[in-house]
């Protein structure tokens, strides 16, 4: 079977990275294309077309309406299978919206984005954790750290290092976009707290058990995840200061047991119905 899988995020940091092994993963043994952009005359050469809406459907963005053409056109022309995997939903239209109607899944990462997706009415969504959560990484030993500092959130990449989070009182960093996903993972698990702005070093820290204070991203990703699991753990804002992190840091005794409830429920949450898909 040959299978398209939309918006290839593998270059962006290494959570997408891993979020595109799974996709690939659990597909295997199928022709997989991964690609970026593709011309609506090619999607004739595919059975299923797959959407990976990480980072982009929100705000009725130009990309995310081109995807959801797209997906709609194969859909309502060709007959071809749809689906909408690990995705946000947030602040798009209704029009943008009703496409969605008549694929095949439509799988998001938190219960606030499924809200979003009400006017749908009955249609199935189903509720999936980011999809490097469900890919195992090996433990490796690292030196024990107290406070491991990550990036902000920006809407540019941060190769260069300067948007890492810096005067928290930090003994260790990790890094999404320069550090190997099972790197930042293991060193996770020998820390005692993360403070990060971006949604897969927190999925990162959940990985690997670690306490984590996070700052809300552009959308409701961060927060939609203790939603999703009714956990009382606070997220702070996007601008919060260097002050309003260390008020949070004072705090995180308090939240333990909600971390460890957390964590129970991720290890035990199944993995997507999707990948019966084909």
């Amino acid at each position: 079977m040959n299978i398209l899988i939309l918006n290839d995020t593998s270059k962006y940091h290494n959570g997408s990275k891993h979020v595109m092994k799974f996709l690939t993963n659990s597909f295997e043994g199928h022709n997989i294309v991964c690609a970026k952009k593709i011309k609506e005359h090619e999607l004739k050469n595919f059975e299923i077309v797959i959407i990976n809406g990480e980072g982009t459907m929100h705000d009725n963005a130009k990309k995310a309406n081109t995807l959801v053409n797209l997906a709609y056109y194969a859909k309502h022309k060709l007959g071809i299978k749809t689906m909408l995997v690990n995705s946000v939903w947030q602040r798009n239209d209704e029009n943008l919206t009703k496409k969605l109607i008549d694929f095949d899944y439509i799988g998001v990462r938190e219960v606030l984005s499924k809200n979003e997706l009400a006017l749908l009415n009955n249609k199935f969504i189903e509720v999936h954790l980011d999809l490097s959560y469900y890919i195992d990484v090996p433990y490796k030993k690292y030196p024990t750290t107290e406070i491991v500092a990550g990036n902000f959130y920006t809407d540019k990449s941060s190769k260069n290092g300067s948007r890492m989070i810096v005067n928290i009182g930090e003994d260790s960093t990790i890094d999404i976009f320069n550090e190997e996903w099972n790197t930042v993972v293991n060193k996770l698990r020998h820390a005692k707290l993360l403070v990060t702005g971006r949604h897969h070093e927190m999925y990162a820290a959940c990985k690997a058990r670690c306490p984590f204070i996070v700052l809300e991203g552009n959308t409701h990703k961060n927060s939609g995840l203790h939603k999703t699991f009714g956990v009382d753990i606070p997220v702070i804002p996007r601008n919060a200061s260097i002050d309003d992190i260390k008020k949070a840091m004072h705090n995180i005794e308090n939240y333990q047991k909600e971390y460890a409830k957390l964590f129970d429920a991720m290890e035990s949450y199944p993995l997507p119905s999707f990948i019966n898909c084909a």
